[in-house]
């Protein structure tokens, strides 16, 4: 599933970057889905850094307490970006879903095109990443939640009686 929305994320990760600097995306386009805008507002810059470090740019988007733009010292890993970034939003849990967190960190190429260079699935709860890999300048940190509606006899119970009502109704005109 997580192929799947690379090529869209990617390339949503960078619009999302340029518009949510420019303006409250929130305020703005209140119908946009949770992965489109963060609950706090909008991204902002930030600076990790002393004037006489190397610095390199990262950008941090989805569903983040902190998205936005982080200048920090060459060197440092993902695990400490994803620490600066304050973490995924996590809505409460309830007992009819499930969800899976994704974290996925992609890296610009010569070539124009980007790269996966990481990727994890979390199920349910935030766990600690499984890659301390240092940062390159331009990476991009996204993370996205992915929620599912558990089966319910709630809602089997409603397609038997669906299924009964449309076979009655078929019975019923066939014998006149």
């Amino acid at each position: 599933m997580l192929h799947l929305f690379r090529k869209e994320l990617v390339s949503a990760t960078a619009l999302l970057m340029c518009v949510s600097l420019s303006f409250d995306i929130s305020a703005q386009n209140p119908g946009l889905i949770d992965f489109e805008r963060s609950r706090y507002g909008t991204a902002g810059v930030f600076d990790y850094t002393e004037d006489t470090d190397l610095t390199i740019t990262a950008s941090a988007t989805g569903l983040l307490r902190f998205p936005g733009s982080y200048t920090i010292k060459q060197g440092t890993t993902l695990r400490e970006l994803f620490a600066y970034t304050g973490g995924p939003i996590i809505r409460e849990k309830d007992n009819r879903t499930r969800r899976t967190i994704y974290v996925v960190l992609s890296r610009p190429l010569a070539s124009g095109e980007t790269q996966v260079v990481f990727e994890q699935e979390m199920q349910e709860t935030i766990q600690p990443l499984t890659s301390d890999m240092p940062l390159a300048d331009g990476d991009v940190l996204s993370v996205f939640i992915e929620t599912r509606e558990l089966f319910r006899w709630q809602n089997a119970f409603t397609a038997v009686s669906t299924s009964a009502s449309v076979i009655t109704l078929i019975v019923t005109l066939f014998r006149r």
